[in-house]
Parts: structure tokens; C-alpha cells; sequence
């Protein structure tokens, strides 16, 4: 269906991929996230990419995926989805001592955080955020 293309070229045609990208050294192309993965708290976009390194890099964490939240008073709120190692408990309050350790902006620490046991994932192996994006919006729902 031709209609399906219309919005995925830009006016000069080059195909919209919904990466990220800066140019280094005039020379290469650096892939640093997806649009997607950008979080828009109050006017701000944040990269999930970035609060992830940073919780991953944490041993009471095996596996985490952020997406945005929605929330009516910024439009969208940082949710943490997380897989914990055996024997661990990262709640709100040590992943809000996590971001902060790590000198995050403070408008970068989570608003929620949700523990899982394991994440939605595609026949390749990545995370389905789109899925959990839904589920943060139950969440928010709820809340």
C-alpha cells in the first residue's frame, strides 16, 4: 500500500529509520539511541539509554528497560522496569540512590520503578518496549 510510505521519507527522501545519530570527525556516523527510547518530561528529552547504562551497571540489577509513562502534569514520566539478581530487592528508593550516585539530573530519576521477572522480548532477543510502554500506561492508570 503506497499510503504506508508517505510518512516514512522526508522531503528530501531520505527514509525516517528513527535513529539518533550524530556525525563524528566529519567523517562517521554514531547510532547514540532511538527516537523512540526518548523520554519528553516537561519539554525535556531524556534518553532512556542513558538511565539504563547507569542501573545496569549496578550488581543488584540483571536486566532494565525504561520507557516513558504517561503523566498529566509533565506528558510523560520515567518508568524503570527492572529484573533483579537472586537475592536482591532494587525498590524506588535504591534506584532513586542509583541515578543520584551517578550524577543523573535529578529530573532523570524514575518516577516508577517495576520489578519483573523477565521482559517481552522479539524471536532476535530485544526487549519489546513497545509492550511495555503499554503496560507502564496501565500502570499510570492505576496510579
Amino acid at each position: 500500500n503506497p499510503d504506508d510510505n508517505k510518512d516514512a521519507y522526508d522531503a528530501e527522501g531520505y527514509f525516517r529509520m528513527g535513529d539518533i545519530v550524530r556525525i563524528v570527525d566529519d567523517a562517521y556516523i554514531l547510532v547514540t539511541g532511538r527516537k523512540k527510547d526518548l523520554i519528553i518530561r516537561g519539554g525535556e528529552n531524556i534518553s532512556a539509554r542513558e538511565i539504563e547504562d547507569v542501573l545496569m551497571a549496578d550488581p543488584a540489577i540483571s536486566d532494565v528497560a525504561v520507557v516513558s509513562m504517561p503523566d498529566l502534569r509533565v506528558g510523560e514520566a520515567i518508568c524503570a522496569f527492572i529484573v533483579a539478581e537472586p537475592g536482591h530487592d532494587p525498590d524506588f528508593a535504591y534506584v532513586t540512590r542509583i541515578v543520584a550516585a551517578a550524577g543523573l539530573a535529578r529530573q532523570k530519576t524514575p518516577e516508577h520503578v517495576e520489578r519483573v521477572t523477565e521482559f517481552p522480548r522479539t524471536a532476535s532477543g530485544k526487549i519489546r518496549k513497545d509492550l511495555l510502554r503499554i503496560e507502564a500506561a496501565r500502570i499510570a492508570e492505576a496510579l
